[in-house]
């Protein structure tokens, strides 16, 4: 196969969401011994961003086939299932920053019961879906053309703006607004383009991974974290 610009820019978000699925893995395993386990939300998100951006970048070497149309239908589950795990985890990190008005187990179940109906306003938008074969610009990937519009993503976005703008006001850290900023306008003015709709869940989930590195900093001290880490290659070196 002789590799296109857009196929050499999903190579590039492959290689980069795979990089996020390490991190994220590494920050889950850090923060599961100090009792910090919402990180695995933001995890699944990646995991399935990445096999998306595999899909997307090898698809054409496959050609049009039973194999790459069974392969893509995980895609959709994915999407609908884990995405609006975001705002799940955007709540559970507001509330463990103090943020006023995510306090309490009743806030929580309140934006998780929000989260639950994303998650069902999504796959109901994939059931029965019929995949089509559509090349562009090199780029071959089978798509859901009859979907519904995706109500669940622009809900999840909008959920992830309001608490990132209440999460950077009172927890000084623009990171998620920032994120699910770029993700809406992204996702505004370019939904019908691969490229650049990847790029923007990519840097999406960028923002989310330093997001959970910032939790377990204010979590643990700096130099706790570092005292972890040299331990730890400590141990595997004499191992």
């Amino acid at each position: 196969m002789v590799m296109q610009p857009h196929n050499w820019a999903l190579l590039a978000y492959t290689l980069a969401s795979l990089s996020l699925v390490v991190a994220l893995v590494v920050l889950v395993r850090r923060g599961w011994a100090l009792g910090i386990r919402e990180s695995v939300l933001p995890l699944l998100v990646t995991v399935g961003l990445a096999y998306d951006n595999t899909l997307l970048t090898f698809g054409a070497s496959w050609g049009e086939s039973a194999a790459l149309e069974a392969a893509s239908y995980p895609r959709y589950l994915m999407h609908a299932l884990f995405t609006p795990l975001l705002v799940l985890y955007a709540a559970r990190v507001a509330q463990r920053w103090g943020v006023a008005g995510f306090q309490g187990r009743r806030s929580l179940a309140i934006w998780g019961a929000l989260t639950a109906v994303i998650v069902a306003l999504g796959l109901s938008g994939e059931v029965g879906m019929h995949l089509t074969p559509v090349t562009t610009d090199g780029v071959l990937s089978y798509k859901h053309l009859d979907g519904a519009p995706p109500f669940a993503e622009i809900a999840t976005i909008v959920a992830l703006i309001v608490i990132g703008v209440m999460v950077l006001r009172r927890a000084r850290w623009p990171w998620i607004l920032a994120g699910a900023a770029q993700m809406f306008v992204v996702a505004a003015v370019a939904a019908s383009n691969a490229i650049v709709t990847n790029l923007g869940e990519v840097l999406l989930l960028a923002a989310m991974a330093l997001t959970a590195r910032e939790v377990l900093r204010r979590a643990v001290p700096t130099g706790v974290l570092r005292a972890d880490d040299a331990a730890t290659g400590t141990v595997r070196a004499a191992g």
